[in-house]
């Protein structure tokens, strides 16, 4: 063995540390290594990705929501920038200088601030302290964030752009429009069913940054926002406030639950107006809190009497000046219904049986059409089905084929009793009648195409001969002559119904003459020679007038002429007809005001009739409390 081996192995023997610093140093060279590799070979692009990340940052860029406008253009909902001041309570160091130095720029309490400004809980890092799209506010707080003096004030405080949803017409419409949440995202009405056509997609700039903020010299990339699109309604702010307005003091003067009217072009089923109100305390009514028009279901009475008689007119040939001989009375299985106020067997023209709401003559034309050809005809209307505008928590109503009709359903359906409806579907019934038998749709925008193949319900001499028919309800000896507009002919339907409620005992019924709770109806289409205009309402409970004659009609006739005013449209029967109110304000120019709003109620969906109401005939005699103009109306 050679002196240098002895050495060597004398060396470590003597000195094994050496040893030991030496494997340290080769392991800690191969982990070396092993990272170059990784950092060169492996997953370079992690290690480019993580330098970016630090040398670089991105902001948002706002995509607005589009607005919603009405077919004049007037702007319902739109969206504005604003800049949301943000606090982290955990890092703000004294929120009594910081209040102080914001409440005069943000015009508020100072004390208001500083409650904002401290942490609810110990794990509290977030306060929305105000919100403000005031350019001369925001930039005076940058001001004061740049001001040595001051920018301690400003620790944990952050500014963060962001849009608000605004109504200019405030409650206008509200139960349609409905409103958004605080993300800009639809949260009921129109906001809600057309989300993804009206939501912008916010954009992103990306810039580098260095230590002290963004590089100007630097790289910097932008993805541009995408703004959302705009919705044009059919609706007509004016006819919208005139109908909200009316609907309002019809339902406080009657002191009535509540309230709801659609307004309408029969021929093109765009939608002019569709308002509801409801009672907001014992004095006033307010701007309902839900879309009652689509959501709630009732009842409708005669006003359902229409569906028979353009039935008996398309199926049997029938014409208004011809004669049915009315019996005093008539007999569906056990029940017995007569008119009101009675009479002996007689003839009567369709018009006249039309115009007095008789139950007995419309019972008689649905037994000679029989119950499958009277249903069809219901379903054609729309009844028992959902209308194709898919409103949020729309009903469909409620209408049994005749194969489940127990009793004296087959009596009572037909004059609108023991089957429920709601509002949109009544406003496409009449829309029917008055565009030549062909349904019509309804429609709330305007892109939205009419359908080319309407179908055909009834004949168009079919709907004529109805048209003469309704034409007689508000005339002299009709139910709903306070339904009549100065220069206009006008042809329309009453209905008075008795509500459905539970009196306590855990059962459904109607009441008895000393607790019914009412619901009056009116459709009616102007003018009946060549309609352009279809208005259907509803009364809800109304307490000081409790029949269609006295509470639907006079509201109609209201609704219908302001709209009337704000379309322009003349009297069918030319110049030589033109009523002197029209003469002197040919066009109305309106500006929604804020109406009132009321608590929300909950909805009323589709409740369900007991299957064999004790009540549900007309054999009873009508309650003592109804005005001797309404005893021809149907009390169901």
């Amino acid at each position: 063995m050679s002196a240098r081996s002895r050495s060597t192995r004398s060396l470590f023997a003597d000195h094994p540390q050496i040893f030991v610093v030496l494997a340290t140093f080769f392991v800690i060279m191969v982990i070396y290594a092993a990272q170059l590799v990784d950092l060169q070979a492996v997953r370079p692009e992690r290690y480019r990705d993580l330098a970016e990340d630090q040398s670089t940052a991105t902001r948002p860029i706002a995509g607005y929501r589009g607005r919603l406008l009405d077919r004049e253009g007037f702007v319902l909902a739109a969206s504005t920038p604003t800049q949301q001041i943000i606090a982290d309570p955990q890092l703000v160091e004294d929120p009594q200088w910081t209040a102080s130095l914001l409440a005069p720029l943000l015009e508020t309490e100072a004390s208001d601030l500083e409650t904002r400004l401290l942490p609810a809980s110990p794990r509290d890092r977030y306060n929305v302290v105000a919100t403000t799209a005031d350019a001369q506010a925001l930039a005076g707080i940058r001001e004061l964030v740049a001001d040595e003096e001051s920018s301690g004030a400003f620790t944990g405080i952050v500014i963060r752009p962001q849009e608000d949803r605004l109504y200019p017409a405030g409650e206008l419409a509200r139960p349609v429009i409905g409103r958004v949440d605080p993300d800009e995202r639809g949260r009921s009405g129109l906001e809600l069913q057309y989300d993804d056509i009206l939501r912008g997609t916010s954009g992103i700039e990306k810039y580098e940054r260095g230590r002290f903020g963004s590089i100007s010299v630097g790289e910097r990339s932008v993805q541009p926002a995408v703004r959302g699109y705009d919705l044009t309604l059919t609706l007509d702010h004016r006819i919208q406030f005139g109908t909200e307005a009316i609907l309002q003091d019809t339902c406080e003067t009657l002191g009535a639950r509540s309230a709801s009217a659609i307004v309408s072009d029969p021929r093109t089923g765009e939608v002019y107006a569709m308002a509801s109100v409801e009672r907001t305390s014992e004095i006033t009514c307010g701007v309902a809190s839900y879309n009652r028009a689509a959501i709630d279901t009732f009842e409708p009475g005669s006003v359902m009497k229409v569906v028979s008689f353009a039935a008996a007119a398309d199926s049997l040939d029938y014409r208004a000046d011809d004669e049915l001989m009315v019996p005093e009375s008539v007999w569906v299985s056990d029940k017995e219904f007569f008119d009101h106020p009675g009479h002996e067997d007689q003839l009567m023209t369709l018009s006249d049986a039309m115009g007095q709401s008789s139950n007995v003559a419309t019972i008689t034309l649905a037994q000679q059409m029989g119950s499958q050809t009277y249903y069809e005809y219901a379903t054609a209307f729309g009844f028992g089905q959902l209308t194709g505008l898919d409103l949020k928590g729309e009903s469909r109503g409620r209408l049994r084929a005749p194969a489940e009709w127990k009793g004296s359903d087959a009596g009572s359906i037909v004059i609108g009793q023991g089957m429920t409806v709601n509002l949109m579907q009544l406003a496409g019934a009449f829309n029917t009648v008055g565009n030549n038998g062909r349904f019509t749709p309804l429609r709330l925008v305007v892109d939205s195409a009419t359908p080319a193949d309407q179908p055909q319900v009834i004949s168009p001499e079919a709907a004529s001969e109805t048209l003469a028919m309704l034409t007689a309800v508000t005339g002299d000896a009709g139910t709903g002559a306070k339904a009549r507009i100065e220069g206009y002919s006008v042809a329309g339907k009453t209905g008075t119904a008795w509500k459905v409620f539970d009196n306590g005992s855990g059962k459904l019924t109607y009441g008895t003459e000393n607790d019914r709770r009412y619901l009056t109806t009116f459709g009616g289409l102007v003018p009946a020679e060549a309609p352009e205009l279809t208005v259907v309402l509803v009364v809800d409970e109304p307490r000081t007038a409790t029949s269609a004659t006295t509470a639907a009609a006079p509201a109609f006739a209201k609704i219908a002429q302001y709209a009337l005013r704000v379309l322009n449209i003349a009297p069918a029967g030319g110049d030589d007809d033109v009523p002197g109110w029209r003469e002197t304000r040919a066009r109305v120019r309106g500006t929604p005001a804020i109406a009132q709003d009321g608590p929300r109620a909950s909805a009323t969906s589709d409740e369900e009739a007991p299957e064999e109401p004790s009540e549900t005939s007309e054999s009873a005699a009508p309650p003592a409390e109804l005005p001797a103009e309404d005893t021809t109306e149907s009390s169901g």
